[in-house]
């Protein structure tokens, strides 16, 4: 009987220090969180020479996105502005052209910008590839 208590105890012990062994450790390290989303290129644009202000650069630059990018092409890597017409007109009736120099992918492509203030504080805009 005296063997069977001592066998009992010494099986207890041992799983007590492996439970014990177990629960000292550290938990094991987390995954890193994985970002799915593309990564986001911060783009050299040359606004300061468009006369367009920001809102409406901003604007013409989601037309321009839709026109450059493609399933083979999911990113610009540059715009250059060049003010191709002087504006005419009165003060907040004006209108201008701007070439827009696109580069996405190793391709370069222009776009002809076509801007006429409507009178009220906003303003019309086109998108022509050329």
């Amino acid at each position: 009987m005296i063997h069977l208590t001592t066998r009992f105890l010494t099986l207890t012990f041992s799983l007590f220090i492996a439970l014990a062994a177990c629960a000292s450790e550290s938990p094991p390290a987390e995954e890193p969180v994985v970002d799915l989303t593309p990564p986001v290129k911060a783009l050299p644009v040359l606004f300061e020479n468009s006369l367009a202000n920001e809102s409406l650069t901003a604007d013409t630059l989601i037309l321009i996105r839709k026109h450059q990018l493609t399933d083979d092409c999911d990113h610009l890597d540059d715009i250059f502005v060049d003010v191709s017409g002087q504006p005419s007109g009165n003060a907040g009736e004006m209108t201008w052209t701007e070439i827009w120099i696109v580069t996405g992918c190793g391709a370069t492509r222009n776009y002809g910008i076509g801007f006429a203030e409507d009178g009220e504080g906003g303003a019309f805009f086109s998108v022509s590839p050329q």
